[in-house]
């Protein structure tokens, strides 16, 4: 099974979210780390870009940003909240783009960001592409093909 995408292509990519955080200082020698991110932005593409940027205190090396969490709706009611369950999750590098290819097992789905508890000094920018060019599935082609396949024989011979 073949997916057939076009990354490269600057004009298939479109920015659809964008942040600054930064921990919440409580005391000058504690600050909270940041809290889960939720993205307000209801997905209908599987493939994102997503950018952790953050400044690296002088003497660090951090190379993981994070993780990415899908998540879709369960439908279920829990107290007065609707409940959602992650169905997939993915580590972020910092200071790239991370590519994100999701299987299309869900027509919608929302993601949460949980960055490194030791990002809570620094501002870190979050950021958010959808891809939205071609995006085409061996599979989806080849069952076309077969529908149109079956068309044909069944209209064979009628005018």
């Amino acid at each position: 099974m073949a997916r057939t995408l076009e990354l490269g292509n600057s004009a298939n990519w479109d920015l659809v979210w964008t942040e600054s955080f930064t921990g919440q200082v409580i005391t000058p020698t504690f600050t909270n780390p940041i809290p889960e991110i939720s993205v307000p932005v209801i997905f209908d593409k599987h493939v994102l870009a997503v950018g952790i940027q953050t400044d690296v205190p002088e003497g660090k090396q951090w190379f993981w940003g994070g993780y990415l969490y899908q998540k879709f709706q369960l439908g279920l009611i829990i107290g007065s909240n609707p409940n959602s369950d992650t169905i997939s999750r993915r580590s972020l590098d910092v200071n790239t783009e991370n590519l994100i290819i999701f299987p299309k097992y869900l027509p919608t789905y929302a993601v949460t960001i949980r960055l490194p508890k030791w990002f809570k000094d620094t501002t870190t920018q979050v950021t958010i592409w959808e891809y939205i060019g071609i995006d085409v599935d061996s599979v989806d082609a080849e069952l076309s093909e077969i529908k149109q396949k079956i068309d044909d024989l069944t209209t064979y011979g009628n005018p």
